[in-house]
C-alpha cells in the first residue's frame, strides 16, 4: 500500500501518583528490574526494594570468564539502534569498551555446500531466488548486492509508513489496517510487499538473535526489532561509510547492571520466593501485600513493579480476568547456549562467528544455528586458550511446544558440532531460558500489547520487562523510560 494512517501518540489511561517516600517493590532483578529501580531512585524515590528469586542479578544476561576470554551466554551484540544501552554505559561510566565488528566480528556461513563469507552467501541466495541457473553465471559479482540493498531500502520505507517516528521503541497502537499487516507471518509480509530479497539478511538479523523463525514470527516483532536505524547501519557499514556493526563489550553486558546496582546503591534481596502478591482494587485503596516463603507476615508496599516474566507470576499474582486472558496467551521461544571447550583440528573457527542456515529454519529448530569464537571476537586472538583447547559458545532455538530437555539440547549440540569439525568436546556451562515472550497472530489482533499499556498504574502496579516489551536490553530499557516519562506523577 502507498500510505497508512499515522499511528496515534502514546496516551496513558492513568498515571501512578506516588510520594517520594512511597515503599516500592520491584519483582525481578533482571535488566528491566535493575534499570527501573535505578530510574525510580533518580526520581527521588529512596525506598525501592528489588526482590530477586535467584542468587544473582541480570537475569538472562550472563557474562562468563573462561580460558582467557569473556564469553556472553545471553545478551551479546550492540547494534546501531542500541542508543539506550550506549547511554547507560556513558551515564554510569561503565568500565568497558565497544569492540568494533570488522575483522573481529566477521561471520561465515556453514552449509551443506561448504563454508562461505556471509555476504557472499546472502547475495548468492538472493540470486538463486530471482534468476534461473543459466543466467546467474553471467551476472557480475558486483551486481549481486543490488536486489538485497533495494529490498532493505524499501523495507525501511515501509517500516516508516507502518510504525512512524516515535520516541520509544514500543510501537504505538496501530490502525486496524496497519494491524492487519503486523499480524501476518513475516515471510508472508515479505512476499506481499516484494521484499523476499531481504530474507537472508532478516534470517540472520531476526532468527540468529533468538527472535523467532521468519516463516512463523508475526511481522510486528520484526518491525519492533528491525528498525531502519539497525538496517541502515548495516548498509552503511557494507558501503564502507559507516561504523562496524554489530559490536561487543570487552567487559560483557553483565558489567552494565552490576555497575548500575553499585553506583545507585540499589537494595536487592536474593533468593526470595514469593508465594502471593495481593493488590488493592484501585490505586491508593490500600497496600500491596507480598507474601514471602519463610516470612511470618506479608510485606506491605505502596506500589509494585512486576519486572519478572509475567507468565512466571501466574500462580502468585491476584490477576483480574483480563490479566489472566492476556498473560495466559503469552508465547515464548526456548533458547539454549553452551560454553564448550574442544579441539578444532582444522582451525575452522577462524572467524568470530559461524552460522548454520539449517538451524535458522523452523524445520531445523533445535539444531545449532550459530557458534561464536569469543577469543577472536572480543580479544582479537585465535587459537587454544590456557587449557590447551578452543572455547566457543553455541546457540540453539526452538518454538514453544517443541522444547527439548537440557540433556537432549546438549546431545543435539554435540552431535551437530561433531558432524562439522569439532572434537574432544566438554561442556562447561549450559544456559536454557524461555526467551522472547510474544503473542501470536490472534493475540495481536486482540491488541494485547497495547491493552497491557492500559493497565499501567492501575491497582498500584507497573508491568515491565521482556514479557511486555521486546526481549532486547535496548527495548526493555526504552519501555522503562516510557513508563517513567508518561505513566508517573511524583507528588509531595
Amino acid at each position: 500500500p502507498s500510505s497508512f494512517p499515522a499511528p496515534p501518540p502514546h496516551a496513558p489511561r492513568q498515571r501512578a501518583a506516588l510520594r517520594r517516600d512511597a515503599r516500592i517493590a520491584v519483582v525481578g532483578a533482571g535488566p528491566a528490574g535493575i534499570h527501573i529501580a535505578a530510574e525510580l531512585k533518580k526520581k527521588g524515590f529512596a525506598n525501592v526494594t528489588v526482590l530477586e528469586r535467584t542468587s544473582r542479578i541480570a537475569g538472562k544476561v550472563l557474562t562468563l570468564e573462561s580460558n582467557g576470554a569473556v564469553h556472553e551466554m545471553g545478551a551479546c551484540w550492540l547494534s546501531t539502534n542500541y542508543t539506550n544501552v550506549r547511554a547507560l554505559i556513558k551515564e554510569y561510566a561503565v568500565d568497558t569498551k565497544e569492540k568494533g565488528a570488522g575483522k573481529t566480528g566477521s561471520r561465515d556461513i556453514m552449509s551443506e555446500h561448504g563454508r562461505h563469507d556471509i555476504s557472499a552467501w546472502m547475495y548468492d541466495a538472493v540470486e538463486k531466488m530471482n534468476l534461473p541457473a543459466c543466467v546467474r553465471d553471467w551476472i557480475p559479482d558486483q551486481l549481486q548486492v543490488v536486489p538485497v540493498v533495494s529490498a532493505l531500502v524499501r523495507y525501511c520505507a515501509l517500516h516508516k509508513k507502518l510504525v512512524g517516528k516515535q520516541p520509544y521503541t514500543m510501537p504505538r497502537a496501530p490502525s486496524d489496517k496497519v494491524l492487519d499487516e503486523m499480524t501476518k507471518p513475516l515471510m508472508q509480509f515479505l512476499k506481499d510487499h516484494d521484499l523476499l530479497s531481504s530474507m537472508p539478511f532478516l534470517a540472520i538479523a531476526q532468527t540468529a538473535q533468538g527472535y523467532g523463525f521468519i516463516d512463523l514470527v508475526p511481522t510486528f516483532y520484526a518491525l519492533y526489532w528491525l528498525v531502519p536505524q539497525l538496517v541502515n547501519g548495516y548498509l552503511a557499514y557494507k558501503a564502507h561509510v559507516g561504523a562496524p556493526v554489530p559490536t561487543l563489550l570487552t567487559s560483557g553486558y553483565e558489567k552494565i547492571f552490576q555497575t548500575i546496582k553499585s553506583k545507585m546503591d540499589l537494595t536487592v534481596r536474593y533468593n526470595v520466593e514469593i508465594t502471593s502478591i495481593t493488590r488493592p482494587a484501585s490505586s491508593g485503596d490500600g497496600p500491596v501485600r507480598i507474601a514471602i516463603k519463610g516470612a511470618p507476615q506479608p510485606e506491605e508496599y505502596d506500589f509494585v513493579v512486576l519486572a519478572a516474566p509475567l507468565p512466571g507470576l501466574i500462580d502468585v499474582l491476584d490477576m483480574s480476568p483480563e490479566e489472566k486472558e492476556i498473560i495466559g496467551a503469552m508465547k515464548y521461544y526456548q533458547i539454549c547456549t553452551h560454553l564448550i571447550h574442544c579441539q578444532d583440528p582444522f582451525d575452522a573457527q577462524s572467524q568470530s562467528v559461524v552460522t548454520f542456515p539449517t538451524g535458522l529454519l523452523s524445520s531445523g529448530q533445535g539444531h545449532v544455528y550459530s557458534i561464536r569464537n569469543s577469543l577472536k571476537a572480543v580479544h582479537d586472538r585465535n587459537g587454544p586458550g590456557p587449557n590447551g583447547k578452543y572455547t566457543f559458545v553455541t546457540y540453539q532455538l526452538l518454538s514453544a511446544g517443541n522444547e527439548l530437555t537440557e540433556a537432549d539440547l546438549k546431545s543435539t549440540m554435540l552431535a551437530d558440532q561433531t558432524a562439522y569439525w569439532l572434537t574432544d568436546m566438554e561442556v562447561e556451562h549450559q544456559a536454557v531460558h524461555r526467551y522472547c515472550y510474544h503473542f501470536d497472530q490472534a493475540g495481536l489482533q486482540q491488541r494485547y500489547p497495547w491493552r497491557i499499556l492500559n493497565w499501567q498504574g492501575a491497582r498500584s502496579t507497573w508491568y515491565t520487562g521482556c514479557s511486555v516489551a521486546f526481549e532486547s536490553v535496548n527495548d526493555v530499557t526504552s519501555y522503562n523510560k516510557m513508563l517513567v516519562d508518561n505513566y508517573l506523577t511524583v507528588t509531595k
